[in-house]
Parts: structure tokens; C-alpha cells; sequence
């Protein structure tokens, strides 16, 4: 693998690790809205169910592991998924151009 993508998935490790625990614990965008205008959904989201439900591992000792470690696996994961589909792309066949023939070509 190329060095440089393995340095730009340690830069993303790090501060996916590291920087993820010190995120606000106020609601996003989405949230605060629904609190803002008394939007609520009827029973538990679906995604509360996740294994790593609210950015958090589950397996972790402390909030600041759970979340750290999550902020990790999502990062490879999404690094493992990005480079499992260029691997895909690039390993498609490739259409070789058409020759044209001079009276095809428009002309000005």
C-alpha cells in the first residue's frame, strides 16, 4: 500500500481516536431542531439498536474509550469500504476507444 495512505489513515486514527472524546455532548443539527420545535419520534430509532449506538463502543471501561474506540472502528471502516471499492473499480475491464473514421467526425 502506498505510504502516503498510510499516513493519511494514521492522521484520521488519531484524531478520530483522540479528538472524538472531547466532541460537545449538545445535540446536532437534527436534534436540536426536533427539541426546538417539539418534534419527537414515537418510540426508540432504529439506531439505538446499533452496536455502537450514540458513538459509543460498548466493550470500553470509561466514556471517553467508548467513544474514542468507536471514532477509530468508524474511520476503518470507512477507510476499509473506500479502499475495498477502488480495488472493485479498478480492477473492472476497461472500454477501449472506438476508431472514428473521418467522415464520422462533424465538420465546421
Amino acid at each position: 500500500m502506498n505510504p502516503f495512505y498510510l499516513g493519511c489513515l494514521a492522521v484520521a486514527l488519531l484524531l478520530a481516536c483522540f479528538l472524538s472524546p472531547m466532541a460537545s455532548e449538545k445535540p446536532d443539527g437534527l436534534d436540536r431542531f426536533a427539541e426546538d420545535h417539539g418534534i419527537e419520534a414515537g418510540g426508540d430509532p432504529f439506531w439505538t439498536r446499533s452496536p455502537m449506538a450514540d458513538y459509543a463502543a460498548p466493550f470500553a471501561a470509561s466514556d471517553r474509550l467508548r467513544t474514542g474506540f468507536a471514532g477509530g472502528l468508524g474511520t476503518l471502516l470507512v477507510f476499509g469500504t473506500l479502499l475495498l471499492g477502488g480495488k472493485v473499480v479498478a480492477n473492472c475491464p476497461r472500454r477501449k476507444p472506438q476508431p472514428t473514421s473521418p467522415e464520422a467526425q462533424c465538420k465546421p
